[in-house]
């Protein structure tokens, strides 16, 4: 399962997230944070969602997304606790140690392709969402979940057996609005 939040990237400091896709391979759910705002029905559904132990979350720059919903949605709780999170971001430093990179060109490097950015800048909070938007966002989750498999076999052909227990295992998670990546395993990759 996904979890993503998008909207036109120079101006998320300002207005915070605009919608949350949550999607699995086969289908993708957007919830328009920005036009719902603070709904406690929404809140708990969510919450709901993400305490499920049996879904693995998967996304990019978690630690920032947080961070975003606690400035600008402190009323949602839905974040709090996540049993079971993989971070691309994280999870490419650790198969290829190389330092932080942006979601286009980890994809990129790993696939040879160039993302087309020019949806991701266009105004998110505008509504209706585009056609264009709509599209985008089942793209780059089926993208974001192309970087975790293609970071998963990379990790297998290295012989990086701790990338293994990352993913068997998810040692990452978040308590209480903080994101929490295991500090024993990590500098073992």
């Amino acid at each position: 399962m996904n979890a993503d939040v998008l909207n036109d990237l120079y101006r998320i400091d300002v207005f915070g997230p605009s919608i949350l896709t949550i999607g699995t391979v086969h289908k993708v759910f957007i919830v328009d944070i920005m036009k719902l705002g603070r709904n406690k029905e929404l809140d708990l559904k969510l919450t709901d969602i993400f305490k499920n132990s049996q879904a693995t979350f998967c996304g990019f720059g978690i630690p920032t997304l947080i961070n975003y919903f606690q400035q600008f949605y402190r009323d949602y709780n839905f974040l709090k606790h996540v049993e079971r999170i993989i971070d691309a971001r994280i999870m490419y430093h650790k198969v290829q140690k190389k330092g932080q990179r942006s979601f286009a060109s980890i994809f990129y490097i790993l696939f040879a392709k160039r993302i087309d950015m020019t949806v991701q800048f266009s105004d998110w909070e505008q509504r209706p969402l585009t056609q264009n938007q709509l599209h985008q966002t089942g793209i780059d989750l089926q993208n974001l979940l192309r970087i975790v498999f293609k970071l998963k076999g990379l990790g297998e052909n290295k012989n990086k057996i701790n990338l293994r227990v990352y993913l068997d295992q998810i040692i990452s998670y978040v308590t209480n609005f903080t994101y929490v990546d295991n500090p024993a395993v990590q500098n073992q990759f």
